[in-house]
This record gives C-alpha cells, sequence and structure tokens, in this order.
C-alpha cells in the first residue's frame, strides 16, 4: 500500500481536486460564491436585528403599552384621524388599480361600516408592510395579495351583516344581529368563578 501526503486533500485522507477552468473563471467563481454569502450574512443580520427588537418590547400588559396607530379602539384621536385619512385615499387608490368586478370595488359608503372600516384598516397596514420599507425583493407582496387582500374583500362583499353585501348600488344601513350587550354585572360574577378578579 501506497502512503499518501496528509498534506494535501481535503482532511479527509482524499487527493484535493484540481480547480477547473482558468485562474480568471475559478476567481470569478469564488466572487460569486463570497457575495452570495455576504447576501446570505446579510439577511441573518436583519432577522437577527428583528429578533432583537421584539425581545426588547416591554413584555408588559397591552393596556400598560401605547397604542399602535392603527388601533381605532384605543389609538388617540389624532392617531385615528391619521389613519383613517390614509386609508380613504388609499381606497382611492386601490380603487383606481383594481377596478374589476363591481363587487370587488369598496363602495363610496365604506366608512358607515364599523366593521369594515376596522378590516380594511387591517388590510391596509398590511399593505404598508407589504409595500413600505423594503430594501431587498420579498413575497410580502404576493402574500398580500394571495392571502389578505382577495379573501378579504370578496368576504366583506359578500356580507349582508357587516360587510358591503347590501349596499351595491347605493347605501344601505347594515342591521347586526342584536347581542343585547353583555350584562357587566353577569359577566363579573362568570369572572369571578374563574379565578379572574
Amino acid at each position: 500500500m501506497g502512503t499518501e501526503d496528509s498534506s494535501e486533500g481535503s482532511g479527509n485522507g482524499s487527493p484535493a481536486a484540481e480547480p477547473e477552468g482558468t485562474i480568471e473563471e475559478v476567481v470569478l467563481e469564488h466572487d460569486a460564491k463570497i457575495e452570495y454569502l455576504h447576501a446570505m450574512m446579510q439577511d441573518q443580520q436583519k432577522t437577527l436585528a428583528a429578533l432583537v427588537k421584539h425581545l426588547e418590547r416591554p413584555s408588559s400588559s397591552p393596556d400598560q403599552q401605547d397604542s399602535a396607530p392603527w388601533n381605532l379602539k384605543d389609538g388617540s384621536e389624532k392617531q385615528r384621524g391619521k389613519i383613517l385619512g390614509q386609508l380613504y385615499d388609499w381606497i382611492g387608490w386601490y380603487n383606481d388599480t383594481y377596478p374589476g368586478v363591481e363587487e370587488h370595488v369598496i363602495p363610496p359608503c365604506w366608512f358607515r361600516h364599523r366593521a369594515v372600516v376596522q378590516e380594511l384598516v387591517a388590510v391596509f397596514v398590511a399593505w404598508q408592510a407589504a409595500y413600505c420599507g423594503l430594501e431587498e425583493p420579498d413575497d410580502a407582496p404576493a402574500y398580500w395579495h394571495e392571502r389578505i387582500l382577495h379573501p378579504t374583500i370578496a368576504r366583506l362583499s359578500s356580507d349582508k351583516a357587516a360587510g358591503w353585501g347590501n349596499c351595491l348600488g347605493t347605501h344601505r344601513e347594515p342591521h347586526p344581529p342584536d347581542t343585547g350587550g353583555a350584562d357587566r354585572e353577569a359577566f363579573q360574577a362568570w369572572l369571578a368563578t374563574q379565578g379572574g378578579t
């Protein structure tokens, strides 16, 4: 049996592979690999920065945290005015961009439907996340279309109670079911049995 020089090879006893091509081709191939690794490292750094930011957020209860700018329930009047103004402009853009079928056009009475306003704010905020602030190509815009925009618009256009299903052509006041409102005393009594007070 012959002996192999252990200084050659990949460390597993096999001889080192000879690079194929000219020195220039080999250098270009290595440059491409380095660029790829650099891009992967940048992606990992962004992911790590996002995780660190998430972990640094206060872990206090939601009622001790500031409201998100799109929180219509708890946000300030100024926050609500700003997000709803942006939503109004965005809906104009949406209707011009996606004219399509009549029931997929957001009707001019959208703001008269409380549930519709909440859902359209969510669609708009998701659109901002998908289209604003990204520096690298991403599948967020495709995800937004497939999983957020189309299902929400289809549901709102067919929903006759909370959506605009009755409003094609003209606005009709929604008639939500009478929930009677929660009885505070009965709720408190129930909550006490749950160990919540």
